[in-house]
């Protein structure tokens, strides 16, 4: 074939749905923190990946709704390691151009968390070139999902109150998430 590139193509936009953590600390016989700070050792890993690279966007599903349900022993645990996890990357996000987004359901994570999330956010906006989008999804799931696909629709409808419709679903849209 004459013609094509032998460069393998690289997508402009990957995303991670990291899932498994306690299966992988049940698995090595170690506490369930454990697997937890795996997985920000990989994420740390899959983003200087996707900036060697050259991805466009990054995309982590992080945090899904359901993770809502777990004990608030563990919930804890995760956003104390979501904090800390922020605090000491940050650093390395803007050395390396990467700009950071969260995008969920982000008002029910407290406020400390939250603004943590904020602050973040805003450190690694990118004035000059970026090599990377960081999307971090959080407290994301289809219920959500459907409710922002609903609130742009509305924006695009006038008048229509599509969000308070999806409401009257009631448990057909929960079932989704």
């Amino acid at each position: 074939m004459t013609g094509l590139s032998s460069q393998p193509l690289t997508p402009s936009h990957v995303a991670i749905i990291m899932d498994g953590n306690n299966r992988w600390a049940t698995n090595k016989k170690l506490p369930g923190v454990a697997g937890h700070q795996k997985g920000v050792e990989r994420a740390r890993e899959a983003v200087e990946f996707a900036v060697e690279a050259g991805l466009n966007t990054l995309t982590l599903f992080a945090f899904s709704s359901e993770n809502w349900g777990r004990s608030d022993e563990e919930v804890n645990l995760l956003m104390k390691l979501l904090n800390k996890a922020l605090q000491e990357e940050i650093p390395n996000l803007k050395k390396n151009l990467v700009q950071l987004t969260f995008i969920g359901d982000l008002d029910r994570f407290d406020s400390s968390l939250l603004k943590q999330m904020r602050v973040s956010e805003k450190e690694t906006e990118c004035s000059e070139e970026k090599n990377l989008d960081l999307i971090i999804a959080a407290s994301y799931g289809g219920r959500w999902d459907i409710l922002e696909a609903a609130k742009r629709l509305n924006e695009l409808s006038a008048g229509e109150d599509i969000e308070k419709s999806l409401s009257s679903l009631g448990d057909s849209v929960q079932m989704i998430n």
